[in-house]
């Protein structure tokens, strides 16, 4: 975005990579795997809703992440890749929690002169 002039920022269009799923489950999915994978399910608690992300990294493996609601909903919003400048700018404040899974693939520019009269 260092190249990008600030005035453009909010017609820029993030594109997210397809090697994701979402799940939103009434328990503690993700929490259950790490749980598994630590050997450590004292105090664990299943009736916990999770927001997962699921990265598929390779062939056969995965990494599991919780999102919080303002990151799951960011996520699904630049999934029909609108300009940032119509997404609720309350939600961009999810963009570095994005970009740390790196679920962002790059960044096109919305044309406003190809909307039409």
């Amino acid at each position: 975005m260092e190249l990008v002039p600030e005035a453009q920022h909010g017609n820029l269009v993030f594109h997210v990579k397809p090697n994701h799923t979402l799940l939103q489950s009434q328990f503690a999915i993700a929490g259950l795997v790490n749980a598994i994978h630590s050997n450590n399910l004292e105090g664990f608690e299943i009736n916990q809703p999770e927001n997962v992300l699921i990265i598929k990294q390779g062939l056969a493996t995965c990494s599991l992440h919780v999102l919080d609601d303002n990151v799951l909903e960011l996520l699904n919003t630049l999934g029909s890749q609108p300009p940032l400048k119509f997404i609720d700018p309350a939600l961009l404040t999810a963009l570095p929690s994005l970009f740390a899974l790196d679920v962002v693939a790059g960044f096109t520019l919305h044309d406003d002169t190809s909307q039409g009269a």
